[in-house]
């Protein structure tokens, strides 16, 4: 498969992201997934973008990619929101941006993930949305760590939380997150902060 054979496949199976600020996030529940079920890919497609997910290197059956939401940077740049391959499922949100003016794909950009085991759990989410009005849209994404001592009677649990701001600069998502994240009200945000509730 080549760079625009995947654009083309992507395009047709992702939905058009018609509102912003737009919430991308994960929440599932037996493998029910709440806003970003997606659309399976195909496995011939698996060998594409196996460089980027290693769990694809050997996978022969569908329900491993998913094609969600896709928006544009101007008449130049699509972006496509997968589901991919996580810590344990299909349970991770990346960011895939293709030029098609020289047909070739950025690095993704992983913007929202949710896995937990054992007392710890990670919850990752991300807002789109043009946060310094240039016309382009940037990310504000949120990650959450949480961890419980399950040995001790009292459960003591810890929790870090770090916010992150991705920019649309030089053609490409770029982190200005000590330079913009001190200029940014977070609590316009609704972020869910569970990771199997809705």
């Amino acid at each position: 498969m080549t760079d625009r054979e995947a654009f083309d496949l992507l395009s047709r199976e992702s939905k058009e992201i018609r509102s912003f600020p737009f919430h991308v996030y994960i929440v599932y529940f037996a493998r029910i997934y709440v806003d970003f079920e997606g659309v399976s890919l195909p496995v011939d497609s698996y060998g594409f973008f196996a460089s980027a997910y290693k769990d694809l290197q050997n996978a022969n059956q569908p329900g491993e990619l998913f094609a969600t939401y896709r928006f544009s940077q101007g008449d130049r740049w699509k972006c496509f929101l997968l589901r991919v391959p996580g810590m344990y499922a299909t349970e991770a949100i990346d960011l895939w941006v293709f030029d098609t003016t020289k047909d070739t794909w950025q690095k993704p950009l992983r913007i929202a993930d949710a896995y937990g085991d054992a007392g710890y759990s990670i919850v990752v989410q991300a807002w789109i949305e043009d946060l310094d009005n240039d016309g382009y849209l940037d990310i504000v994404r949120r990650t959450i760590e949480t961890n419980t001592d399950l040995e001790s009677t009292n459960s003591p649990t810890t929790e870090g939380k770090t916010e992150a701001v991705f920019l649309w600069k030089q053609d490409q998502f770029k982190d200005f997150t000590k330079e913009y994240l001190p200029m940014i009200n977070l609590n316009k945000y609704r972020f869910k902060d569970r990771l199997l509730t809705d």
